[in-house]
């Protein structure tokens, strides 16, 4: 029983990796780039492409500061190795939007989703259990077919 408890905990190390290195790469393919993202918010419509090549070059270099600042001009594996500390310490950072604090994001929405939660769980206590267990008591029934 120990021999096996040991198994599934070290198997749990890679599944871990693997479903981080899945999600870290799920956002990186994402479209868009946070920097770009971050000037088009911040600068309006100096992030067109219907600016002067002097507001291009500002526009540019803050991208590049940008870039700099949330670890994007690193190669992937450092952003993942920076990513996955962060995820480990709680540190989810601040929202290139509107340069919010995530957990305050995450804190505004918490009611929403618990409301949510709550009558899901009743859906399904109330509606979906008692259809199961009739459909397991009668079997081939047309009721059965029916649910």
């Amino acid at each position: 029983m120990i021999g096996y408890v040991i198994k599934r905990l070290l198997l749990m190390i890679p599944t871990f990796i693997g479903i981080t290195v899945i999600g870290f790469l799920i956002m990186r393919l994402a479209p868009g780039d946070p920097a770009e993202l971050r000037a088009s918010g911040g600068l309006g419509a100096a992030a067109g492409g219907g600016i002067s090549v002097e507001k291009r070059g500002l526009v540019d270099e803050a991208m590049a500061q940008w870039r700099a600042q949330y670890g994007l001009d690193k190669p992937l594996h450092v952003q993942y190795v920076v990513w996955l500390r962060n995820l480990a310490t709680l540190n989810f950072g601040e929202s290139f939007k509107d340069n919010q604090s995530v957990w305050t994001k995450i804190a505004e929405r918490v009611p929403v989703t618990v409301k949510l939660n709550f009558w899901s769980l009743l859906v399904v206590y109330f509606v979906a259990i008692p259809l199961g267990v009739y459909s397991a008591t009668h079997p081939n029934s047309l009721g059965d077919k029916a649910t």
